[in-house]
């Protein structure tokens, strides 16, 4: 979490995607017709996975 207006709260970017992928794992986050791309939350979520494993490799 990160500070929010007076005492509230807000969450960060990486905990509203991780609340999405939990109860929206099968739903579009990604879709881009002209490249024929279309991924789930669940696909991003493991894709981003394998990116940050081979950039903390330092690949």
């Amino acid at each position: 979490m990160i500070e929010g207006i007076g005492d509230r709260k807000m969450d960060t970017f990486r905990e509203l995607f991780e609340r999405n992928v939990r109860s929206h794992q099968e739903d579009p986050a990604v879709i881009d017709p002209a490249a024929g791309i279309r991924l789930t939350y669940g696909e991003l979520d493991a894709l981003a996975g394998r990116v940050a494993a081979k950039l903390q490799a330092g690949v």
